[in-house]
């Protein structure tokens, strides 16, 4: 009975202490089926899977309706997902392009995470999900493909960096788990590494023009992360890798 007794009291001290980190979560758990609260609970460790509202019209920002909710084991929705946001070709074809694609492997990912733990904004018939497969949030189409060399390009930037995350300053002290928006503009011009095309607020979003300019400098995926979601000096971005 004593050494039952000294088992529970070092492992009651155990999850006290763990509950006292900073950013710790008694325990990580999907919830399945209650809309009021978040699918997934943690910040440092991805969630198993997504549920993702499919409406085959990946192109159409206004598609809404779902023909049905998929559940999606999380590491297979960020890689189909890379197949047409950060295209394993770019690696090949754009100078400092694997660099590019790595970050956007960083981004994408944490994109889709950062919903999982908020409370769902979607649900249809009663049941909710996290995000559109469309480019209302990011493309999942699972039909898309690319090249073996290409598959094999985005699938190596998604494993080595699976572990990180995008941290933001916040003003007031301490720092905050960051939602990377990412956008393709489409502009054939070089964009300045870090800038902002006008209409947009800096340090929100990573813009590929912009983001490739950085990567023909030299620059590697942390850099370009930390470039392109640092709004000002007081609230810079940095990438961390948990323990």
């Amino acid at each position: 009975m004593t050494r039952l007794l000294s088992i529970f009291a070092a492992l009651l001290a155990a999850s006290l202490l763990a509950a006292s980190l900073p950013g710790a979560v008694m325990s990580a758990s999907v919830n399945k089926d209650d809309c009021s609260k978040p699918y997934w609970n943690n910040r440092k460790v991805p969630p198993p899977s997504i549920r993702v509202g499919i409406t085959g019209r990946h192109d159409d920002v206004s598609a809404t309706k779902v023909k049905h909710i998929k559940t999606v084991p999380f590491k297979r929705y960020v890689k189909t997902v890379m197949r047409t946001e950060f295209p394993g070709w770019i690696a090949r074809k754009r100078k400092g392009g694997a660099a590019y694609i790595t970050a956007g492997a960083v981004a994408a990912k944490q994109y889709a995470w950062y919903w999982t733990t908020q409370k769902p904004r979607y649900r249809v018939n009663g049941k909710c999900f996290d995000v559109y497969d469309n480019v209302r949030d990011q493309v999942y189409d699972p039909r898309k493909q690319q090249s073996a060399a290409a598959e094999a390009r985005t699938n190596t930037a998604v494993e080595s960096t699976w572990t990180r995350i995008i941290h933001r300053k916040k003003a007031g002290g301490g720092s905050e788990f960051v939602l990377p928006f990412y956008l393709h503009d489409g502009s054939k011009a070089a964009g300045a590494c870090g800038g902002t095309p006008p209409g947009y607020k800096r340090g929100y979003r990573m813009f590929r023009s912009n983001a490739l300019t950085c990567a023909k400098q030299g620059k590697g995926a942390n850099a370009i992360l930390v470039r392109s979601y640092t709004p000002r000096a007081t609230r810079k971005a940095f990438v961390v890798i948990p323990r």
